[in-house]
C-alpha cells in the first residue's frame, strides 16, 4: 500500500468503542503509518495553541456529535482514540462549534500529528551542534583562564634612546609601536597594564628622571614606578645601518627576561622588525607569570 496515500476517507463509525450510530466522526489518512501502541498517551493541543515546529500532519478528524454525551471532553477522546488508529502522536483542535439550538452537542476538526523523520534528525542534529558549541566556549573560557595573570601586571615601556641616530618624532614613533604590540599581547582583560610616558611621569619620584633609565637605573626606575616589568629600545649604528635593541627587565630579581636586535639599512625598516619580534618578547611575560599560577 503506497504510504503517501492522499485523502482516503475512512468513515469509521467507532462501532468497536462506542454504540453503533451514537458518535458521528469521519477519519480522513493522509499518510500510512502503523497504530500508535494501546495505552500510549496522545498530547491534545487547544485550538490556538502553538504546537512544536517541523510536525507532519498525518490525518484529520472531524467530530459531528453524538447520541448521549457529547461534551467537548468527549470529542477530544474521539481525536485521540482516531489519532492512534492513524499513528499519531497529538491531535491539534483546528475547529471547535459549541452546542447551539439546532445541536445540542459540541463539534470540531482536529488534525493528527506527529513528528517527522526528518524532524528528529535535525532536532538531533541542532543538538549536537549547541553541545559541541557549548563544549567549545567552555574549553575556550578554561584556555583563557590560564592566560589571566594571578595579580594586576604593570608593564612599562620607556621612551627610545635615540643615540644621536633619530630624532625625538621618531625614536617616540618607534616607542608607540612597542607599546602597541604590547597591547596586543598583555591585554587589560588578562590583568595587564602598559604604561604609557604619561603613567610613568606620574608616579616617578619627582627627584628622579626618565633620562636616567638605563641598565641598573632602567630596573630601578621600574622599581619605582612599582611595573613588574620594564622595557626600552636603543637606536645606534653598525657599520652602515641601523640597528635597534629592545630589552625587557624584571624588577623583581634585576634579571633580563628578554630582548631582541635588529639592524636595516634605514629607520623606517626598524618598525617591520618590532612588529616581527616584539610579540614573542612579551608573550615571554605572559609565560612567566602564567607559572606563578602553577
Amino acid at each position: 500500500m503506497n504510504r503517501f496515500m492522499k485523502f482516503v476517507p475512512m468513515a469509521l463509525a467507532g462501532c468497536l468503542l462506542y454504540a453503533c450510530s451514537s458518535v458521528n466522526y469521519t477519519t480522513t489518512r493522509f499518510k500510512l503509518y502503523p497504530p500508535t501502541p494501546e495505552g500510549t498517551k496522545v498530547k491534545v493541543y487547544k485550538q490556538f495553541e502553538k504546537t512544536p515546529k517541523n510536525v507532519d500532519v498525518i490525518g484529520k478528524v472531524e467530530y459531528e456529535g453524538a447520541s448521549g454525551s457529547c461534551t467537548i471532553a468527549d470529542m477530544e477522546s474521539v481525536f485521540k482514540e482516531q489519532a492512534r488508529e492513524l499513528g499519531g502522536e497529538a491531535v491539534r483542535i483546528v475547529f471547535v462549534r459549541e452546542p447551539d439550538g439546532s445541536n445540542p452537542c459540541y463539534r470540531g476538526s482536529a488534525d493528527v500529528i506527529r513528528t517527522s523523520e526528518h524532524s528528529i534528525m535535525v532536532a538531533y542534529k541542532d543538538s549536537l551542534k549547541a553541545e559541541e558549541q557549548k563544549i567549545i566556549e567552555e574549553e575556550q573560557k578554561r584556555e583563557a583562564d590560564k592566560l589571566v595573570a594571578k595579580d594586576p601586571v604593570l608593564v612599562a615601556i620607556v621612551e627610545t634612546m635615540g643615540n644621536d641616530v633619530a630624532q625625538s618624532q621618531e625614536t617616540q614613533y618607534l616607542t608607540n609601536v612597542l607599546r602597541e604590540e604590547a597591547v596586543k599581547i598583555l591585554r587589560a582583560d588578562l590583568n595587564y597594564t602598559i604604561m604609557t610616558r604619561e603613567n610613568i611621569l606620574a608616579v616617578l619620584p619627582a627627584d628622579k628622571s626618565l633620562e636616567d633609565g638605563e641598565g641598573d637605573n632602567l630596573i630601578e626606575t621600574g622599581r619605582n614606578i612599582s611595573a613588574q616589568y620594564i622595557g626600552q629600545a636603543k637606536v645606534s649604528t653598525f657599520g652602515d645601518e641601523i640597528t635597534i635593541s629592545v630589552e625587557m627587565y624584571s624588577t623583581a630579581d634585576g634579571k633580563l627576561l628578554t630582548s631582541f636586535n635588529a639592524k636595516k639599512s634605514g629607520l623606517d625598516l626598524l618598525e617591520k622588525e618590532i612588529r616581527e619580534k616584539a610579540p614573542a618578547m612579551f608573550e615571554d611575560i605572559m609565560k612567566k607569570e602564567m607559572s606563578k599560577k602553577q
